[in-house]
């Protein structure tokens, strides 16, 4: 996930799948076109933001999030109204 660094906002999700006989991506390459794909939307504010690997499990459907950005460690949003 690519996050903004000063209040650990998430800008973008990025999720791979690997199927059966294909080579699996590097946690570099998966990172990489996580920003392509972030620049195309946000333009040169994705220069801005920092990236965050996580198991996609850990985001439950409903919840809301945020990066804390002293940790690098994602965390609920409890600011957000639910």
């Amino acid at each position: 996930m690519l996050y903004d660094a000063k209040d650990g906002e998430i800008q973008h999700v990025h999720t791979v799948i690997t199927m059966t006989g294909a080579d699996a991506s590097t946690p570099a390459q998966v990172e990489k076109r996580a920003f392509e794909l972030a620049k195309q939307r946000l333009g040169a504010n994705a220069a801005k933001l920092k990236a965050l690997h996580i198991d996609s499990s850990a985001l439950e459907a409903g919840r809301r999030f945020r990066v804390d950005v002293k940790r690098r460690a994602l965390v609920d949003d409890h600011s957000a109204s639910r």
